[in-house]
């Protein structure tokens, strides 16, 4: 019987696989979509659209006398608006179901006082993705986009149900370009479509996507940029991409060089000197003729 021979190239792709893991679960473990890096949206206070983590906005007891007082259906639904992002933002910071529970229902009476707010279909949604009701979240995202077509964080979350939720890659794939269509640098989208592609096993679009990914981050436009995501998220993407090109370039298109200067690339993202060590290590070991490493 023939014993198998170990290929380096097979190690090598293991290893740097968890490392990926390690990083996702260390960072978002907690996240609604596991193992997702998702931009992050800002609150602005005199115009609550989106729930933001964070301290409540508004002083319950305030805003219900506001609501008693208030006559008009659009001001009705700008104060139950501002608190179901109350309850939200209580809700993220003490993870209580109850504060959920008022989140849909002051979202949901919103609603009812001024439909066709994309902000308040889109905010529902995140709700219903918190209890894991992805059915309604989805429809509610659908609903975002009816009432503005071109709201790109509804593809993007679409893309991330279609994909983890219901399996369904093709349909992610297109809410993805979608997303992208309206914005070529929303960060994280180009990591998934490469994710997407790598599953396809179309190697050349992964590694289009992923350098797109990594160019978003470190390219010139990232400092003008007004991208919806939190620094550390699109650091995520940026990191991942380049440790996945660095594993192409080392297994499916081997090509020293550019698995070299990719992986140099993530060790100048990455955070942790643990793991940046770790992966210098096996790198090297899969690479032993390779030049200098640059930490």
């Amino acid at each position: 019987m023939k014993i198998p021979r170990l290929n380096r190239d097979i190690l090598f792709c293991a290893i740097a696989f968890l490392v990926w893991a390690i990083i996702i679960i260390v960072i978002h473990g907690n996240h609604s979509y596991f193992a997702m890096p998702l931009p992050a949206v800002e609150v602005r206070q005199d115009d609550p659209t989106q729930y933001s983590p964070g301290q409540p906005m508004v002083d319950m007891g305030q805003a219900h006398r506001a609501l008693a007082d208030e006559k008009k259906p659009a001001e009705r639904a700008r104060i139950l608006e501002a608190m179901a992002v109350a309850c939200f933002n209580r809700y993220s910071a003490q993870r209580a179901p109850s504060y959920l529970d008022s989140a849909q229902y002051y979202e949901e009476l919103a609603i009812q006082e001024a439909p066709g707010v994309a902000g308040y279909y889109y905010n529902l949604a995140r709700v219903f993705t918190e209890k894991k009701d992805f059915v309604s979240a989805k429809a509610n995202y659908e609903k975002t986009l009816a009432a503005d077509p071109k709201h790109f964080m509804s593809y993007h979350n679409l893309g991330m149900l279609s994909l983890y939720e219901f399996k369904n890659a093709d349909q992610a794939q297109n809410y993805f370009e979608k997303a992208l269509a309206i914005d070529s640098s929303l960060p994280v989208d180009n990591y998934m479509l490469a994710q997407i592609a790598l599953q396809k096993k179309n190697i050349l679009s992964a590694i289009q996507h992923y350098d797109r990914e990594l160019r978003i981050y470190t390219g010139p436009q990232n400092a003008s940029s007004n991208l919806v995501a939190d620094k550390a998220n699109l650091r995520l993407a940026a990191t991942l991409s380049a440790l996945e090109l660095a594993m192409l370039y080392s297994t499916a298109s081997p090509n020293g060089l550019l698995a070299q200067s990719y992986f140099n690339d993530y060790l100048k993202l990455e955070t942790d000197a643990d793991r940046k060590q770790n992966s210098m290590r096996e790198f090297q070991n899969h690479w032993p003729n390779s030049g200098p490493i640059v930490p």
